[in-house]
């Protein structure tokens, strides 16, 4: 969240898509690291919002 308002507050003007933020989902956050594991943003699920913000 701080790095999406600091190229904001420092770029906006000059961005030409807004920032896009990849976040966990809003559950709790389980104990099991197999469930940790799927429960993190991972590499596969910023790309693919990266694809989206890109077209």
């Amino acid at each position: 969240a701080e790095l999406a308002a600091g190229l904001m507050e420092h770029c906006g003007d000059s961005l030409t898509a807004p920032v896009a933020r990849v976040a966990s989902a809003d559950v709790p956050v389980p104990f099991a690291p197999v469930l940790e594991n799927a429960y993190r943003p991972d590499a596969a699920r910023i790309v693919e919002a990266v694809r989206m913000l890109v077209g």
